[in-house]
C-alpha cells in the first residue's frame, strides 16, 4: 500500500477532524508542482464535496454529512416523499457498485448512467418549478471550503481557465455559487448536468449526461484555445475515484491531482484512503480548505507570498516517513519524464 507523510494544521470550522495534506513522495509531488507553467494552466474542479465540504455544521452545532447538488433537491420540501423514497432505493442499488473494486469499469460505467439517467427521470416527474429550485438552495446543507474565495480570485486575477467539471444538477451548482461566491467570473465554466424548462418547469436534462466516472470524456477542448506545444498544465481536483481521470480528455504535459477525503483515516475508511493515494499526487484529510489548492496555483502563476501562509508550504516540505509503494512511484515519475 502506500505510505503518507502527514502534516497537522488547524480545523476548518466545520467541526471535521484537523486536516492533514498526505503525499506518497514529497520529491516527485513537489516536482510536479514546480514544472507547472502559468501560460499552461487549466484548472478543473469537482464540485461536490470538493468545492463544497464533505461535512455541514447544522443549526444546532451538530456536525452532519453536507448534501450533494442533487441531494439539495431531493431534501427539498418541494419534492414529495415517493421522490425520496425511490432516490434512498437507488443509492443502496448503485452505491455498491460504484465502490466495489470486484465489478468491472464497464458495469461500473453502465451502472452509473442507469443511476443518474432515472434519477432524472424521477426529478421530471415532479413538474418543480425554477422558483423551487432556488428555495432548496437557500436552505441547503452545503457549505463551500474556506479559501474558496481566495484561490478563485488568484484564478480570475491570472485569466486561468476554470472548470466546475461536476455529475451534479447544475442549476442548483450554479445557484449555490451564486450565493455563496457572487456572479462568476468569465473565466469560470460550468459543466455538469443542466435542466431543460418550459414555462419555467423542468421537463428534461440535456445530453450527454455526465455521472461519476465519464468525466473523462466532458468536451473541455471546446472553451479552451488551441493546446500549446507539449499540451496543458491541469490541476485538477476531486473527491471520488473517478475524479482522477477528469484530464484525460485533454492533451496534457502535466496534471498536479489533488483529492480532497472528508472522512477519519483512523477509521475503517484506511483502505479506501490507500487507493486515493495511488491515484491523486496529495490527499487533503480532515475535510481541509483549499489552501493546497492556492498553494498550488501561486506557485505556477509566480506569487511566493500574500494568500498563502507559509506554514502550508511547509506542510509540504515535511520529512518522509518512509517510501511510497513502488508501482505509485513507477507510475509518477513516468508522467514527471515526459515534463
Amino acid at each position: 500500500g502506500v505510505t503518507w507523510v502527514c502534516e497537522m494544521d488547524a480545523g476548518t470550522g466545520t467541526g471535521a477532524p484537523p486536516w492533514q495534506v498526505r503525499v506518497a513522495d514529497r520529491a516527485l509531488f513537489a516536482a510536479k508542482v514546480a514544472s507547472l507553467e502559468a501560460s499552461r494552466l487549466v484548472v478543473l474542479c469537482d464540485f461536490d464535496r470538493t468545492v463544497s465540504t464533505y461535512w455541514y455544521r447544522g443549526a444546532n452545532g451538530a456536525r452532519v454529512m453536507g448534501a450533494s447538488s442533487h441531494g439539495v433537491l431531493q431534501e427539498s420540501k418541494a419534492v414529495s416523499e415517493a421522490f425520496k423514497a425511490e432516490c434512498a432505493a437507488l443509492q443502496e442499488r448503485f452505491l455498491p457498485i460504484e465502490r466495489d473494486p470486484c465489478v468491472s469499469e464497464r458495469d461500473k460505467e453502465r451502472g452509473m448512467a442507469e443511476w443518474w439517467r432515472v434519477s432524472h427521470e424521477l426529478l421530471v416527474r415532479e413538474h418543480l418549478r425554477r422558483d423551487q429550485f432556488d428555495d432548496a438552495c437557500k436552505n441547503a446543507r452545503v457549505s463551500f471550503r474556506p479559501g474558496c474565495k481566495e484561490f478563485f480570485s488568484i484564478l480570475e486575477q491570472h485569466h486561468v481557465p476554470v472548470f466546475l467539471l461536476s455529475a451534479g444538477v447544475g442549476d442548483v451548482i450554479e445557484a449555490l455559487w451564486a450565493r455563496n461566491m457572487g456572479s462568476p467570473s468569465q473565466n469560470v465554466h460550468f459543466i455538469a448536468n443542466h435542466g431543460i424548462w418550459k414555462d419555467d418547469v423542468l421537463v428534461g436534462f440535456e445530453e450527454p449526461v455526465i455521472h461519476s466516472l465519464n468525466k473523462c470524456h466532458a468536451p473541455l477542448a471546446q472553451y479552451l484555445p488551441p493546446a500549446p506545444p507539449g499540451g496543458w498544465d491541469v490541476l485538477l481536483a476531486g473527491d471520488v475515484v473517478g475524479d482522477a481521470a477528469m484530464a484525460d480528455a485533454l492533451p496534457t504535459r502535466n496534471v498536479v491531482r489533488v483529492c480532497f477525503f472528508g472522512v477519519d483515516p483512523t477509521t475503517s475508511a484506511a483502505q479506501e484512503l490507500a487507493q486515493y493515494g495511488s491515484l491523486f499526487d496529495a490527499v487533503v484529510t480532515g475535510d481541509g480548505p483549499m489552501h493546497v489548492l492556492s498553494h498550488i496555483s501561486a506557485h505556477a502563476l509566480g506569487q511566493r507570498d500574500g494568500l498563502i501562509a507559509d506554514h502550508i508550504v511547509v506542510g509540504f516540505d515535511c520529512p518522509l516517513a518512509a517510501a511510497a509503494a513502488a508501482a505509485v512511484v513507477v507510475k509518477q515519475q513516468q508522467q514527471i519524464s515526459h515534463v
